[in-house]
Order: C-alpha cells, then structure tokens, then sequence
C-alpha cells in the first residue's frame, strides 16, 4: 500500500479555484443557499433514479446540494450547445423504500436511463439482480463488496465507482502495521459489506506477516458480545467494520480507551451521523474513508461551496457526472444505451488527458470535445481518474483512502493512502489479484513411511450445501466424480453425496444440466447420485468410511490396509466446522475422532483429503500426526475460500477446485509437491495449506496416479 501524504501548492489551488469561481460562479460563503439548477429550455432531459439514503435532513441536503452541482456544471459548459442535456431525477429513500419492490419498478422501466445509488452494498446487490435481467446502467457510487463486483462486473450494466473492499481492507492493516500493531483480529457485520473484509482479513494479515487472533463476524442483535470476545485477546489492533454508522456506538460502548488495543474503523464510520451519535465516546477513534483524490481540489471546492468538508460526495458527484457525460454522448453521436457509452470514456488508453481537475469547467471541455469528434480520452472526475478494468469495463482500478481521526468532534485528516505499488499481481477487478509469498516449506529429504503394496482404490465425494445460490458445491463435486470415472473408478467404488436439487431448479439457465464454466460440458450427465446430503447426518460419514452397510446406508466403501482412499469435499465452513446443510455441521473433533478410528480399524493405506471451505485448516489439521492420512485445504485456519466463474448471477466453481480439477485432467500422475505449488499460485485470497505430509509421505515422490 502506498502511501501518499499530499501537501499541495496553496498558490496553485488559489488560481485554480479563482478560475473555478469565474466559470462556475461558486461562491465562498458558507451562508449561502444551495445552488438552484436554472431553467433549461434548451437541454434534453434523460431520466434517471437516484438512491440515497435521505432520512437524516443534513445527508438529504448533501446528496441534493451535490447532485445539483453536477448538473448545473455541464448545464453551464454546454449552454447554447444544441446538445446540452440534464438529467430529470427522481429521488427514492433507500431508508424507506422496500428494495424488492423498488428494484422490480424501475429496473423494467424503458423511460428511465439508469440508475444511480444505492450507498450501502446489501442494497445495491438487490437492485443490481434485477438490473442484471434489463440491463439497466446502475452507477454504484460508495458499493465496494468484492463479491457484489466479481458477480456483476462482467455483465457490462453494474458501474462501481470505488475499489472493492479489498483495497480497504490492505489499507487498515498497512495503518496498523506502521504504528507497530503485529497480532491484529477483526470484528464484521455479517452481510454483504462485511464479507470482503472477512474474506480477506487473514490472507492479507498473513502476507504482510502479521499474525490474527479472531474473526468474527456479527448481528446486530449479538455486537456487544461479540465485541467483547473481540477485545478479549487484547489485540494490538481491531478492525471494526461496522454495517451500519449506528453501530459504532454499540461498539464504542465495550471499549476501554485506556486498553492496550488500538481501534481502526472502515468508511461506514466515516460519516457525520457517527460523530453525533457518539458524542464523547468518538472523540480519537481512527479509521480509513474512501474520499477524493486531494490532487483534484474536489474538497476544497466542496468546502468553498457549501462551508464544510465532505466525505465520499465525491463519488456521488462523479455518478452524476458520468451519466451525464454519458447522455452527451448519446445525444451528439445516437444510440440509447447508457452502457455503451460509459464504456467508451472509461477505459484508459495512453491518449486520455491526465490532468487532475479535469472535471470542472475550465479543463472539462477537452473530454467533450473528445466526444463531439469521437476520440474518446478517459474522464477524470472530482474523486480521481475514472479508469475502469480493461477486461470487463465497470470497475473502478484506484481509489484514495483518507487515514482519518476524530478530534473535537471533527473528522481530521491525517494523510491520504492509494493502492499503487501494492501487492497485487494487476489491477484487474480492483485489487482481486495478489501475490503472494507465503508458501509452505516441505522436507525434500522427508524418510517415507512403509506400505504394503497397493490393491484397489475407494472415493467418497461430499457436496455439503443445498440451494441455487450454492450451485458451485454441487457442481465441482460432480466435475470430480466425471474426472475419477475417466480415470477408471467404477460407481461401486464411489460413494457420491448431493442434495441433488440444481439440474432441476426452476433457476436453472440449462434444465437438466450442470456446468463448472459456461463453455464446458455437462457434469451432471450419468451421475450416480448415492445419498441426498438431507438424507445423512454427518455421524454416518463414520460408518460409510468404516463400511457399515445397513439398510439405511446401503452405500458404503470398503477398504482394508491394502487400499487408497480419496475424499473429496466442498461446502461451507465456519472455525472448526465444515458445515452439513444449513443445521448440522462436522466438527473438529468429530474429525479427530474419525481420522483415530480409521487408522486404529485400518481402513485405509493412504487417504488423501481435499477440503473446499471456509475456515479449512481448522478441521483438516484434525489429521496430523495420524499415519497415512494427508488434507490439502483450498484455505488456512482463518481464511476463506473464494468462488469462482460467474455467470447469469450465480458461481459455477470455486477457485482452488477450478485450478485443482484444470490441473489433475491434464496430469492424472502429477506430483503432490508440483500440484500443492500450482494450487498456491492459481488460488487466490486464501493460502493453499497441506496438513501431516510427515506422516503421509514426501510431496516430492507421492504423486496423484496412487489415487487416480
């Protein structure tokens, strides 16, 4: 993460806004009325739908005051243009308003050109499902969860005016670590906003070598509690994510300040609300907010406008700025889809203009002049360049975070923070990429253990959630069942476990079949579906490895000390669960248990286990220091697991299942050592982990083909 502390010329930003304030006519007192847009008989009207949240009367005010602006700067530049347009806004509360029901009206509606807002990510991720279906342009200004953007990004409609939340994430943790702060934990909402946090917490903890004490997520209902448990381990830092502003207050209310752990909050603290809802409580916390670029005097302008500093009006600023932008074009060179247009002024190419403050009047008309003859330059805007993904357009590639503090009920800025120079591999999706250098150390000289020769070969094959949003479970498990039945397994020697409830789910963009990628074949094809996961409690996995048949558990495995066993699992996971369904899970300890009894009953020569979940390592580890059983988890004790291959809105795979499944169908005899090294590189956000190769054997001379 670099850091960028920005002190700017004072004399340049004088002339600047000196020529701001000729064209724009912006004016210095702080006792002004917001400005009111003029008559625009001239212009051509696009309707749009503007989503904020407008309870509070000073956030209502911002969002108008900021909308206005906008308008009334490109309704100035354009004046007298037979092109000039304005955008015809309807305002929605997104406080009030049923999301559903809104999401339903205006996503369908053909008079309306796009759609602006919501703020909070669980919003957007309900408008942006409906917008998938229309195609509507939603113009996202403040939603940054890596989930909401990786899922919509590539259907070319969802415009996301920030970096995902993994770029926050870096930036709180870089923070903490240059104030010295090495054992850190986290504490999240748990929803769609707090995910990316929880997702990438430890992986990134981890490689900048950082260790974590907990990750917890939380309810509104439970956040006292679990912020307790939180300060618990007295961690030299806590992340706080809170899911709403009034939530920092419940938070503040456990904490001692004069505690050895330092408090660092996310950007949904920063906000004015937080200040007067916690009163003293508030006074010095710290935190990271998304905000403007300093270098283009946006926030002096704000402040020079309205008398006070903004926060993230930037962002809103520039969604209406690129809409209109966007309506200019249609306007000037035809056409009606919003889409198209924003992709042509987005995408960076060497010729775009890079001059910051290119957004107000006095530098603007170079992008529409662009416009006008077709030579498209990227747009900078009040929050910094406009630059999207090269590869699926609507992704914002850099943002600034401000490293704030509270003082006498003031945000105060301490510096500015920007992902240049961070680890990412590339800028694709906003920081998704990164590499990593954390790999496992394996003895090359490791002593193998003796065993008998091999006779046969047994595969249990487990896909531990049900319901269309978990396509991905059900669909590598059966990719990995195709790869053991091209690879010689006959069905009495798999035991396949599914709840069997996606060929035919009424979402289900090709009935009758599953994919692992748009473009594969269909997996679900001639498979031999043993047991519904509904039908098993996790307790029977003991007597299907153990070969307890019964009428119940007719389908069993049946080895002895002569004989591999493979396992294959994807699912869900918590610390020390990989759950079962939505109410059971299996356990650490039941691990323990079953890998003991196993081994006690030999039932098994060697059982390798691959483990697709969250919080993986947590149970896998339940193998060391049994002889001949190996784990390699898609994640380690404190990390998740990601999705991979988005299409029609759901996830067809996981990434370490994706690499693991490309990898075994060209080399059926790789070795464990090249697989484990090829899984580390191609898995991202979570570190690839093999637990007890001490006892297995060396990954060096161990190699796929004894399981395959």
């Amino acid at each position: 993460m670099k850091k960028t502390c920005h002190k700017t010329d004072l004399k340049c930003m004088e002339v600047l806004f000196c020529l701001f304030s000729l064209l724009t006519g912006c004016s210095s007192s702080a006792e002004e009325e917001p400005a009111v847009l003029p008559d625009m008989p001239k212009a051509s009207l696009y309707k749009v739908a503007v989503i904020m949240p407008l309870s509070d009367i000073s956030a209502k005010e911002k969002c108008e005051r900021t909308v206005a602006w906008a308008q009334e700067t490109i309704y100035g530049l354009l004046a007298g243009d037979e092109h000039n347009v304005q955008l015809d806004v309807e305002w929605y509360n997104e406080n009030t308003e049923d999301m559903e029901q809104l999401a339903g009206r205006l996503a369908y509606r053909e008079d309306l050109y796009a759609i602006i807002g919501p703020y909070a990510s669980q919003n957007v991720e309900i408008i942006a499902r409906e917008c998938a279906v229309s195609h509507k342009p939603l113009i996202a200004p403040t939603a940054s969860s890596a989930d909401l953007v990786r899922l919509y990004a590539q259907e070319g409609f969802f415009w996301s005016l920030v970096e995902t939340d993994i770029s926050q994430c870096e930036t709180l943790l870089s923070i903490a670590l240059e104030e010295g702060c090495r054992r850190v934990s986290l504490i999240a909402s748990n929803d769609i906003y707090g995910q990316t946090f929880t997702d990438w917490f430890a992986f990134q903890a981890n490689e900048l070598g950082m260790s974590v004490d907990k990750v917890l997520q939380y309810n509104p209902d439970h956040l006292a509690e679990i912020m307790q448990d939180a300060l618990s381990t007295s961690p030299e830092a806590l992340i706080c994510i809170p899911g709403k502003p009034e939530d920092v207050k419940k938070m503040l209310g456990q904490y001692d300040k004069n505690s050895s752990t330092r408090l660092l909050f996310s950007d949904n603290a920063f906000q004015a609300s937080v200040i007067e809802a916690c009163g003293d409580l508030a006074e010095e916390i710290e935190g990271v907010g998304v905000c403007a670029d300093p270098e283009t005097g946006f926030d002096i302008a704000y402040k020079v406008r309205f008398g006070e500093e903004p926060t993230w009006e930037a962002y809103l600023y520039d969604a209406t700025f690129l809409t209109l932008m966007a309506a200019f074009d249609l306007q000037v060179n035809g056409g009606t889809d919003m889409n198209t247009s924003m992709r042509k002024m987005t995408v960076f190419n060497e010729d775009s203009y890079k001059q910051q403050g290119a957004w107000m009047p006095g530098l603007l008309w170079i992008n529409i002049l662009g416009i006008k003859t077709q030579n498209y330059t990227c747009l900078n805007g009040a929050s910094g360049l406009l630059s999207f993904d090269k590869n699926v357009y609507t992704n914002v590639l850099h943002s600034t975070y401000c490293h704030w503090l509270i003082y006498r009920k003031n945000f105060l800025i301490l510096d500015y923070h920007t992902t240049d120079g961070s680890h990412r591999t590339n800028a694709n999706l906003a920081g998704w990429n990164w590499k990593k250098e954390k790999e496992q150390e394996f003895d090359s000289g490791l002593k193998e253990p003796e065993y008998p020769p091999l006779q046969d070969k047994w595969a249990v094959i487990i896909a531990a959630s049900h319901g269309w949003s978990n396509y991905r479970h059900q669909a590598d498990a059966l990719s990995f069942y195709q790869l053991l039945k091209q690879q010689g397994y006959d069905d009495d020697h798999i035991v396949l476990i599914e709840e069997d409830d996606i060929a035919s789910h009424p979402s289900n963009f090709d009935p009758g079949k599953i994919y692992i990628s748009p473009d594969g074949t269909d997996v679900y094809e001639g498979a031999v579906i043993d047991y519904k996961l509904s039908e098993l409690i996790p307790a029977d996995l003991t007597d299907i490895f153990c070969g307890n048949s019964s009428d119940r558990l007719p389908h069993i495995i049946s080895p002895d000390e002569h004989d591999n066993v493979l396992v294959f699992w994807s699912g869900h996971g918590m610390q020390g669960n990989m759950l079962w369904g939505d109410t059971d899970s299996f356990s650490y300890q039941q691990a323990v248990e079953l890998f003991d009894k196993l081994h006690q009953q030999r039932k098994y020569r060697k059982m390798l286990w691959f483990v697709e979940t969250c919080y993986a390592g947590s149970v896998a580890k339940a193998c060391e220091g049994i002889p001949g059983i190996m784990c390699m988890t898609a994640a380690g004790e404190w990390e998740t697991s990601k999705p991979d291959i988005p299409y029609k809105s759901v996830w067809l795979s996981n990434r370490f299942t994706h690499s693991l499944l490309s990898e075994l169908y060209k080399q059926p005899d790789i070795s464990l050592r090249e697989l484990y090294y090829s899984l580390f590189r191609s898995t991202v956000g979570s570190h690839v982990q093999v637990y007890n190769e001490k006892e297995y054997g060396s990954v060096y001379k161990n190699n796929m083909k004894e399981h395959l």
